[in-house]
């Protein structure tokens, strides 16, 4: 299980990531081939005044059911642990228990 504390900061981190659409908008000035000179470095200077926490390489994928962060399988939203405890119950539709 995760702590309370790490789950926590994962909610904070949330709420910033939000505001990602400005930070798109940002980088899409930056690699914008008919931007002026000025143009990139005033979306540059902007980009780095943001927080660092922003940047979406920080998000964390967790485990909707456990909270755990490794193992997580993007196609579930769930740990490895939980899609096997979750199969072998039933609860996944479509996936079935391999036997050969």
């Amino acid at each position: 299980m995760a702590t309370k504390r790490m789950m926590a900061r994962e909610r904070q981190l949330e709420r910033k990531f939000k505001s990602q659409d400005n930070r798109n908008q940002l980088k899409k000035i930056l690699s914008d081939p008919n931007s002026t000179g000025e143009d990139i470095m005033n979306a540059m200077m902007k980009l780095q005044a943001r927080p660092v926490d922003e940047s979406p390489s920080r998000r964390y994928r967790r485990c909707v059911s456990c909270g755990r962060s490794h193992g997580v399988y993007r196609r579930f939203g769930l740990c490895r642990l939980c899609i096997r405890k979750y199969a072998s119950l039933g609860w996944i539709p479509g996936l079935v228990k391999a036997s050969w």
